[in-house]
């Protein structure tokens, strides 16, 4: 049986696909990820159930399937570390040692050609190789710190005993622009920020053609940006959204209204965020220009509509979508300043869609908004340490921190 005939038995429901079958028609090691290995945690303490690796991969793998970008990221890097454990390393994952993980490292440096394919198509039917080329230093270091984050997971469901790779603990002195934990700060600065909506504006003003595509496509990214950076949600966030999700409220304890968006339904973290006036503004003005309905009660047409607009029954862009729309403003609006503002052209170049919300939490610190309150407008991944560390996050007081900030 093939690594994909042993994990399509898995509950359909509850799988994320994976391409463990490299090379298994030379190299038919499958019998591996029955093997223990010294590291192996007992069965009976298991807390998942899994039986083998690739159920123990799965389960891993599902704890972020409502964050396309990072499922995305995590699944190809235990794509490519497991088949280089079972078919270089011969053994399971109960048997990595931090030796491996030295050796799967120097692996990635150069990987034979067999296993190197071109970007596009890779992962055909028997054309697919787990790599384009050799990884960067970067790449490299990217690729341990998800297989880190994978042997965590299995250390705490207790599927294995210990992590067999080291923390990374950075020695450099701290460069320009980084944090005092490490980080380096990605946002857009405000006045840079307004300096992209503005481009952004002119290009839905005048786009290139007056016919009814460009001034859409323009319309859409406008719209994206603003709605993105004014509440802090994921790309794929928005592609799932609903108009009906958005609603106006009143709170009891102020008899103030407020509108919200209900987000995640169904996900790991569902969650209600707070929409304030510059994002229900962007929406309205996008829906105008698209000429459709601007109700929001009952109204199950997407958010973010294709640029023929509203269709029946209603099609849902998808978060590669979400992306593309992102880059291209930026794009724009980089191009737009090449030659009068060197600095925020320059800036904008280099930014990407994960930056409205990094600029949505940024300006909402600096405006001295309670971390916990930032946390669970934006879902971050860490929010049930977070909801378990601020147990009382005042509703309010996020809906009244949104209302602020209107980028």
């Amino acid at each position: 049986m093939s690594h994909d005939e042993a994990f399509d038995s898995n509950d359909a429901a509850h799988r994320v696909p994976l391409r463990l079958d490299y090379l298994f028609t030379s190299h038919p090691q499958t019998h591996v990820i029955n093997e223990v290995g010294s590291n192996r945690a007992p069965a009976e303490t298991c807390t998942i159930g899994a039986k083998d690796d690739l159920e123990a991969i799965n389960a891993w793998l599902i704890e972020h399937r409502e964050s396309g970008p990072t499922l995305r990221s995590y699944r190809k890097e235990i794509e490519r570390f497991y088949n280089w454990l079972v078919l270089i390393q011969h053994k399971s994952l109960g048997g990595v040692t931090p030796d491996d993980i030295d050796a799967y490292d120097l692996f990635m440096t150069a990987p034979p050609d067999t296993w190197c394919g071109p970007r596009y198509g890779r992962r055909k039917t028997k054309r697919w190789r787990p790599y384009e080329d050799a990884l960067s230093a970067k790449s490299r270091s990217q690729a341990k710190i998800i297989l880190r984050a994978c042997f965590s997971y299995l250390v705490a469901v207790r599927y294995v005993v210990g992590n067999p790779i080291p923390l990374e603990r950075p020695t450099r002195k701290r460069a320009a622009g980084e944090r005092s934990d490490g980080l380096r700060e990605r946002h857009i600065p405000l006045p840079a920020f307004r300096k992209l909506i503005q481009a952004l504006e002119q290009q839905a003003a005048a786009p290139p053609s007056q016919t009814a595509r460009p001034i859409a496509a323009a319309e859409r990214q406008l719209f994206v940006v603003r709605f993105l950076a004014n509440t802090g949600l994921r790309g794929e966030e928005l592609a799932k959204a609903n108009m009906s999700d958005i609603a106006c409220e009143e709170q009891p304890s102020t008899r103030r209204s407020y509108w919200t968006m209900s987000v995640g339904r169904g996900g790991a973290f569902p969650r209600k965020i707070a929409v304030n006036s510059t994002a229900l503004e962007a929406l309205r003005r996008y829906r105008q220009v698209y000429e459709t309905d601007n109700s929001f009660f009952g109204e199950s047409s997407p958010v973010l509509l294709p640029l023929s607009g509203r269709r029946t029954p209603p099609r849902f862009l998808s978060a590669q979508m979400v992306y593309a729309i992102s880059m291209e403003a930026l794009k724009i609006a980089s191009l737009h300043y090449a030659s009068s503002d060197a600095q925020t052209s320059a800036l904008l170049a280099k930014a990407t869609p994960h930056w409205f919300r990094t600029t949505f939490a940024t300006i909402a610190a600096q405006c001295g908004i309670a971390q916990d309150v930032i946390q669970r407008q934006i879902g971050v991944s860490s929010l049930q340490q977070s909801v378990a560390k601020y147990p009382d996050a005042d509703p309010i007081e996020l809906f009244d921190m949104v209302a602020k900030l209107k980028l």
